[in-house]
């Protein structure tokens, strides 16, 4: 019975994690639009779409992430995301939108690099804007991070 708890526990985990990879990066279309400074590092600019509006949907996540569009930053020399803007295509619904929709999403962040050894998120914006069942949702993000040093172990 804890085996089965467990299980089901990591399986709602994953179900909310953005893992980028190969499979990812297969539902959208890049395109180089140019290349941009970013926090003193040059970057290339790409900007994406959704490759088509067929795209799998395995988990509750892929609905949205299926019909988001926007720019990414790539660092130049370690191939990072040096910043992202992100905003919906199209709206997102469940079940026709009787069960929730998202009528708008936009997320931009940035990452800096830190003592030539890691790379950290230093801002995030991120606005959510839709309703579930009957109730609206609207909910606003916004983190700055900055003053990163190395720990003396």
């Amino acid at each position: 019975m804890a085996e089965k708890k467990r299980k089901r526990a990591e399986g709602k985990k994953g179900d909310e994690e953005i893992e980028f990879n190969e499979e990812l990066a297969s539902r959208y279309r890049f395109d180089l639009t140019g290349r941009e400074t970013v926090n003193g590092r040059p970057a290339f600019v790409l900007s994406f779409q959704p490759r088509s509006n067929d795209l799998p949907v395995k988990r509750k996540l892929d609905r949205l992430l299926n019909k988001v569009a926007g720019r990414v930053w790539i660092d130049e020399q370690d191939y990072e995301i040096a910043r992202v803007d992100l905003h919906l295509a199209e709206n997102v619904s469940a079940w026709g939108g009787l069960l929730a929709s998202v009528r708008r999403f936009v997320l931009r962040a940035e990452q800096v690099k830190v003592d030539d050894v890691a790379w950290l998120t230093s801002f995030v914006d991120a606005y959510v804007d839709g309703r579930i069942l009957i109730k609206s949702l609207h909910m606003k993000l916004r983190q700055q991070n900055s003053g990163f040093h190395k720990i003396a172990s």
